[in-house]
């Protein structure tokens, strides 16, 4: 029997599905509600694709399958939801239905450090998952955790309980070396404590007492009463009064990191006996004023003839609400906080308690991103208080400008490319933050920023581009760094399409082709423009090219291994300058050279 159906029974039937779909949103695979990929009018259907599978194996990096691995795969920009799974005895693993998308995947196992699939280059390697497909052949490795164990006594060699104990490894964001806690643990009530969890490399160990009791006054000739400081905790010292306390101790007994003991760890070790004894120091005040309140911070101005009286006794006067103050050292400890103060109603603040060192004060006051006011203020405490600081906070300033191309026939479409403002000096201590802005057709910008220092980076150049120059007022800022500190004015990018390349092989010391090695550009400038420090990977026949370099001279390193930006910094590559090699980068051309690869264990 034949059935024919008319036009208006298929359009009868269409109506009728569709409104199924938009009544009810069901449930895909994964018993997740569908989701609409896109929206062509008010009532369009949802739509949700097949999803597809991820599968691939676990092992150790010594080379044994490793079952009950813990695996998830999370979101990288386009994708579905968290999905997780364990691997089987012979480290197989299988996520069978997946939403399609870029996925990240982590394994963590008892005993091993947690990893993320990663490239050699130590990027977060992208899954794609496409519907209906098995994404397969995917290894990860895990490593042996290594562990770190040992004590902290008090000056007479007995232990102190609940000291907090920090594993500390330099990074390197933006180039810049930055010692970064890597663990942290507490001593129990024999002193001990043991820091798990720890991957291959060097590391560097402090302990910090906890305060439970205010900072004791050693009485120097002088005698406590009225006039004297209020020490931290509570309780005032005279004039005269010395505090001192117990200070951040590094293995084995400095109170700076620099010129602390390395501990050299490799997969799976257990290095024990790293014990400290804690030092102690003379601690110091610091104070000030701030200026520059903002209208809503400021103090009334019948509050400036002298300190309101807070709660009896204490000598605070009511802080300005929402404006603080904190000190960080500039020895670069990845963000460490050593005191916070409040700004008294007459704008005068005081660290009571601070151990001689370098530090930043940075002062931060309430509002919007846009309209925040900040400061930065270098301070150093030597052997005695520290006084008349002055801390000058700053508006935000709106930056206009335009970007222009150095060239008869310019290609390029202006409104597809962005400027980045990334601070010439990250991390804590830094108020600026990163900044972005996109072009308009004609070139034109504006952006709002704080007043720092900024390197400008372009985004989105094409194949050739890059930037050439930018000018603050008619004056040319070196190495493409815009300093605010000072004040704005107009600014005038100019980009140009005569970048160059270099091209080369890397043999290793057998004379041999150096494949899927890791080859770094760094201007002879000591510039860390992200443009003109540049990394590529070798093809199988140890060839490489490194791509729209701006014109300058430039060293060349190939590594066998090589942390995360450390090859940016100046003091690491150092030992290595004998096996780079010297590339003059012009205009539109292409050197060639011939490196030798530095092995894994120098670069270490």
């Amino acid at each position: 029997m034949k059935f024919f159906l008319t036009a208006s029974t298929l359009l009868a039937a269409a109506i009728l599905l569709w409104g199924q779909a938009g009544r009810g949103g069901g449930q895909n695979a994964n018993g997740r509600g569908n989701q609409s990929q896109g929206q062509a009018g008010q009532g369009a259907p949802a739509v949700t694709l097949p999803p597809g599978s991820v599968e691939g194996r676990v092992t150790s990096t010594t080379g044994e399958p490793l079952r009950k691995v813990v695996l998830t795969l999370r979101p990288n920009g386009r994708g579905g939801g968290n999905y997780s799974a364990t691997s089987a005895n012979d480290g197989s693993f299988r996520f069978a239905s997946v939403d399609q998308g870029n996925y990240a995947l982590t394994g963590e196992r008892t005993g091993y450090v947690r990893e993320t699939l990663s490239s050699p280059g130590g990027q977060t390697r992208v899954i794609e998952v496409v519907s209906e497909k098995t994404t397969g052949g995917i290894e990860l490795k895990l490593t042996p955790q290594s562990v770190i164990a040992g004590h902290v006594f008090d000056e007479d060699g007995d232990p102190i309980q609940s000291v907090n104990v920090e594993v500390w490894r330099y990074t390197y964001p933006r180039g810049r070396r930055q010692l970064t806690q890597a663990q942290n643990g507490s001593t129990n009530d024999l002193g001990e404590f043991r820091i798990a969890n720890l991957a291959p490399g060097r590391y560097y160990v402090s302990a910090t007492a906890r305060r439970t009791r205010p900072l004791q006054a050693i009485n120097e000739g002088g005698r406590g009463g009225r006039g004297g400081r209020l020490l931290a905790g509570g309780g005032r010292g005279g004039p005269s009064d010395a505090i001192e306390d117990y200070v951040t101790t590094y293995y084995p007994n400095l109170t700076e990191p620099n010129g602390a003991s390395p501990l050299d760890l490799v997969a799976g070790s257990d290095m024990r006996g790293i014990d400290i004894r804690l030092l102690k120091a003379r601690f110091h005040r610091v104070a000030g004023s701030v200026a520059g309140l903002p209208p809503a911070a400021a103090p009334p101005a019948d509050s400036a003839k002298g300190k309101a009286k807070g709660k009896a006794g204490d000598g605070f006067a009511p802080g300005v609400p929402g404006v603080f103050l904190v000190l960080t050292p500039r020895n670069g400890q990845g963000g460490r906080q050593i005191a916070s103060a409040a700004v008294n109603a007459d704008g005068t603040f005081e660290f009571a308690a601070v151990p001689p060192g370098s530090y930043n004060i940075v002062a931060q006051a309430p509002g919007p991103a846009q309209q925040r006011v900040t400061a930065r203020v270098p301070v150093d405490v030597g052997s005695g208080d520290v006084s008349n600081v002055g801390v000058r906070l700053q508006p935000p300033l709106a930056v206009s400008g335009k970007v222009t191309v150095d060239s008869t026939q310019p290609s390029v479409r202006m409104s597809s490319l962005r400027l980045n403002f990334a601070p010439s000096e990250p991390g804590i201590g830094n108020q600026g933050g990163n900044g972005q802005t996109q072009l308009n057709d004609d070139g034109t910008f504006q952006a709002t920023l704080a007043a720092d220092a900024y390197i400008v980076e372009a985004g989105g150049l094409a194949d050739g581009y890059y930037l050439k120059s930018v000018k603050l007022a008619g004056r040319e800022m070196p190495d493409a760094t815009l300093d605010l500190n000072y004040g704005g004015g107009q600014v005038d990018v100019v980009l140009a399409p005569t970048a160059g390349d270099v091209t080369g092989t890397v043999q290793n010391s057998r004379g041999e082709p150096a494949a899927s090695v890791q080859v770094t550009a760094v201007p002879a400038s000591g510039s860390l423009r992200r443009d003109m420090n540049k990394l590529v990977t070798t093809d199988a026949s140890g060839n490489f090219t490194l791509h729209n370099l701006p014109p300058g001279d430039y060293k060349i390193f190939a590594w066998e291994e090589v942390e995360t930006n450390a090859w940016m910094d100046r003091d690491y590559r150092q030992p290595f300058e004998s096996q780079s090699a010297s590339a003059k980068v012009q205009e539109s051309t292409t050197p060639t050279v011939t490196l030798r690869l530095i092995e894994r264990a120098r670069s270490r």
